[in-house]
C-alpha cells in the first residue's frame, strides 16, 4: 500500500464531547487522552437525528446519491404529481462537479439558487415561503437549520428563511456545498477546508494542505474536491490523495494516493468506498473507506457511491463497479448523454438527454432503471409519455426530476392501489361468502355423518 495510515482516535479536551451516535466538534485543542473510539468506524452516523432519504443536496452527508434500501419505482405507474419552480437554474450538474441540488425534509421540498431560496410544500408544490434575498446553492437541512453554499456558507431558519448566520472569509471563488455532519459543517473554499461551528459559523480549524511523503514521492497539495463525511470521518481530496479526516482536530487519519488529476466536485463515500474523481478524460480513485487502500480507478466522474456499488461516468459510457472489491460489474455505452445517476434500493436510475449526444441512441429523453448489479433494463419511461428528466432527489415513495425549468415530483398513480384494493375487498366478500356456504355444507354433511354413525 503506497498511502500513509494511523489508526486515528478523538481526544478528550476543551469542548470536545461524544454524543448518542456520534461526535460533537470541539472548539478547542483536544489533550492526549483518548476515549477509545477507533477511527473510520461505521457505527457512527453523521447526523444520528436526521430520518430523511434526501436531506442533503446530494442525498446524505455522504454525497452518495443513494438511499439505502430506498423505494423501488414502477415506473409504469409513475406520473405528475406536481411541479414548481426549480431555482438551482439549468438542473443539476454533471457528477464531477456541482449545482442544483435541491433537499426534501419533513414534507417540504427546498430549492435554491440565484432566484433565492424556496420552501415548496410536498403534498402540492405551493411555496411556503420564500428568501429572494440569499443568493446560495446545494441546500443541507439538519435538525431546524438549512445550511447552503455561495459566496459564503449561509445559515437559514428553516421554520421561515431568515438568515441565522453567514460566514465572513471571503474566499476567490466562493465556497462549495457544505457538508453537515458530526457537530459540525465542512466546506471547501479556495483549496482550504474549513470546519465551522454550526452554530454561529464561526471557524472551527481549517486545512490548508494535505502533505505526502515515501520513498518514492513527495507533495504538498491544497484541496481539490468538497467533503464527505461516513464513519466517523471527514472525506476529502487534493489532486492526487484522498484522505480520511477527523472531524474534531482535521489531523489525517489515513490517506492514499488516488489519481493525477482530480478537478472540483465531490467526494463521495459510504461504510464501504470513498471516491472522488472529476470527469471526462480525468481520473476518479477509490479507496476502502475503513483503511484507505485503493480498490479502484481510471478515467471519468463518480456519480453515486453506496454500500455495494460504485457508478462512474465517463464521455460515452456508464460503468458500475463493486464497491469492496473494485471489480467492474457491467457496463452501458451511452453515448455520451446520460446524466447524473441515484441509487436507491437495488436500482440505478440514469436519465439520458436528447440533446448531448453525438450520435443519437435508443435511450433519448429517456428515465431508465438498471438493476444496479447487473445492469438488467427493469423499465424505461420517455419523455413522451411523462415530464422526466434528471433526477434531483429521491425520497420516500417519491422520485423528483428536473424539467423545462421546474422540479417535477414523479409518484405512482394511486388510483391503481386503489383499484386494487377494491378488487381485493370484493375477493374477500366472495370469499366470505363462499365460507359461509361452506359452513352451511358442512353443517349438513355433518348432520349426515351424525345420522350414518348412529
Amino acid at each position: 500500500m503506497s498511502g500513509e495510515h494511523r489508526r486515528g482516535f478523538l481526544k478528550k479536551g476543551a469542548g470536545a464531547a461524544i454524543i448518542a451516535g456520534g461526535l460533537f466538534t470541539a472548539t478547542g485543542v483536544g489533550s492526549d487522552d483518548d476515549v477509545g473510539i477507533d477511527l473510520p468506524d461505521p457505527e457512527l452516523i453523521p447526523n444520528p437525528d436526521t430520518d430523511e432519504d434526501w436531506a442533503d443536496s446530494q442525498a446524505d452527508a455522504g454525497n452518495g446519491r443513494t438511499v439505502e434500501n430506498g423505494y423501488e419505482f414502477d415506473g409504469e405507474r409513475l406520473e405528475v404529481a406536481w411541479a414548481a419552480e426549480h431555482y438551482g437554474g439549468s438542473g443539476i450538474a454533471p457528477a464531477g462537479m456541482y449545482g442544483g441540488g435541491i433537499a426534501v425534509a419533513d414534507d417540504t421540498v427546498y430549492t435554491a439558487g440565484e432566484e433565492g431560496v424556496a420552501a415548496i410544500d410536498d403534498e402540492d408544490g405551493s411555496v411556503r415561503w420564500k428568501n429572494g434575498d440569499v443568493d446560495a446553492r446545494e441546500p443541507t437541512v439538519v435538525d431546524d437549520t438549512i445550511y447552503l453554499s455561495g459566496d459564503e456558507v449561509v445559515a437559514l431558519d428553516r421554520t421561515d428563511g431568515s438568515v441565522r448566520w453567514e460566514t465572513d472569509l471571503e474566499p476567490e471563488d466562493g465556497f462549495s456545498p457544505a457538508t453537515v455532519a458530526y457537530g459540525g459543517v465542512y466546506a471547501l473554499g479556495d483549496g482550504t477546508l474549513y470546519a465551522l461551528d454550526p452554530a454561529d459559523g464561526t471557524t472551527t480549524w481549517r486545512r490548508d494542505t494535505v502533505e505526502h511523503e515515501d520513498e518514492h514521492w513527495e507533495t504538498e497539495e491544497e484541496f481539490a474536491t468538497y467533503p464527505a463525511a461516513a464513519n466517523g470521518v471527514v472525506y476529502a481530496s487534493t489532486n492526487q490523495l484522498t484522505v480520511a479526516l477527523e472531524p474534531e482536530t482535521g489531523e489525517a487519519v489515513w490517506k492514499e494516493r488516488t489519481g493525477s488529476h482530480v478537478p472540483p466536485g465531490p467526494t463521495r463515500a459510504s461504510a464501504t468506498m470513498v471516491a472522488a474523481g472529476g470527469g471526462g478524460y480525468t481520473d476518479w480513485g477509490a479507496c476502502d473507506a475503513q483503511t484507505g487502500e485503493r480498490v479502484g480507478g481510471g478515467t471519468g466522474a463518480v456519480g453515486a457511491v453506496s454500500d455495494e456499488v460504485c457508478v462512474i461516468e465517463q464521455d460515452d459510457s456508464v460503468n458500475v463497479y463493486d464497491a469492496e472489491s473494485g471489480e467492474r460489474l457491467w457496463s452501458l455505452y451511452t453515448h455520451g448523454n446520460s446524466t447524473i445517476p441515484t441509487l436507491s434500493g437495488d436500482t440505478a436510475y440514469i436519465y439520458f438527454n436528447t440533446y448531448n449526444a453525438t450520435v443519437s441512441s435508443a435511450y433519448d429523453g429517456k428515465l431508465v432503471a438498471f438493476d444496479a448489479d447487473d445492469g438488467t433494463e427493469k423499465w424505461v419511461l420517455s419523455l413522451e409519455d411523462e415530464r422526466v428528466g434528471t433526477i434531483l432527489a429521491v425520497s420516500g415513495e417519491t422520485m423528483y426530476v428536473y424539467n423545462n425549468g421546474e422540479i417535477v415530483a414523479l409518484r405512482e398513480d394511486a388510483s391503481d392501489d386503489e383499484e386494487e384494493s377494491g378488487d381485493d375487498e370484493g375477493g374477500e366478500d366472495e370469499q366470505d361468502g363462499d365460507e359461509s356456504d361452506d359452513e352451511d355444507d358442512g353443517d349438513e354433511k355433518d348432520d349426515g355423518e351424525d345420522d350414518e354413525d348412529c
